[in-house]
């Protein structure tokens, strides 16, 4: 089974590049898309909605496209839910599938940000995603996400928020706040465990690339009964995803 999956970056191309993507197996084909206008990183709330109205446009153009899946390549997983309710290929950002599997690995996780700003985004996610209880701490690394390239201060600026969500939140796993640092979750790893910190560390962008892949393999998507519009707007959608109207 070959699973084709569009990776739409949630900004335009600029502060990062299609070298973000991280290896998958042989079987998984990812094509890289990019927002044609739109801001270049997502820190914060503005920056979420000014990319909103781009990322639909990308989604439904994958969709055209017969995808076998979406990734909305972005730690604020902007908007995904509206994705749900225009097409029926299955859609997915990379916090919520991050989480989840925290989850299942952990009992308790902590997810380290570029910013601190983005602190009471990731508290509300997680009480969306319905996973706050399992939610140790939120850090931050201080780096705006034009600097993450610099790969010796991001691993270090990790390793040591890594450490101190650990020994002093009881963090059991730890989950990379944004998917500009995909490149250094190897190398990340390996240094927190050199150091003695030895727990899960999850990639957001594998996370969610893992969730389609399951998704196609189960043969299922999004449920229309929680992602959906009125039935007078749903012809063009059905078109869209290959599905006859009922």
């Amino acid at each position: 089974m070959k699973v084709r999956i569009r990776v739409v970056n949630a900004v335009a191309k600029g502060v990062l590049d299609d070298s973000i993507l991280p290896a998958v197996p042989e079987f998984v084909k990812l094509e890289c898309d990019w927002l044609d206008e739109g801001p270049t990183s997502i820190e914060c709330r503005v920056d979420d909605s000014m990319a909103v109205p781009h990322i639909l446009k990308k989604v439904r153009q994958a969709a055209d496209d017969r995808v076998d899946g979406i990734l909305v390549n972005c730690f604020m997983d902007p908007g995904v839910e509206a994705a749900r309710e225009l097409v029926r290929v299955p859609v997915v950002g990379a916090a919520q599938p991050a989480m989840a599997l925290a989850c299942t690995l952990g009992q308790r996780f902590s997810v380290i940000l570029p910013a601190k700003s983005g602190i009471p985004i990731v508290r509300e996610q997680a009480a969306r995603y319905g996973v706050a209880h399992a939610l140790a701490s939120v850090r931050s690394v201080e780096m705006p996400v034009a600097e993450l390239s610099d790969h010796d201060r991001l691993a270090r600026e990790l390793a040591r928020e890594a450490e101190k969500a650990v020994r002093d939140d009881d963090a059991h796993v730890i989950v990379l706040g944004c998917t500009g640092m995909a490149y250094i979750t190897a190398r990340f790893a390996l240094a927190i465990a050199d150091s003695g910190v030895d727990v899960p560390v999850l990639d957001p962008t594998l996370a969610g690339i893992g969730w389609l892949v399951a998704v196609n393999t189960l043969g299922t998507t999004h449920s229309e009964r929680t992602y959906s519009l009125p039935p007078w707007r749903t012809t063009r959608e059905r078109e869209v995803s290959g599905e006859p109207d009922r």
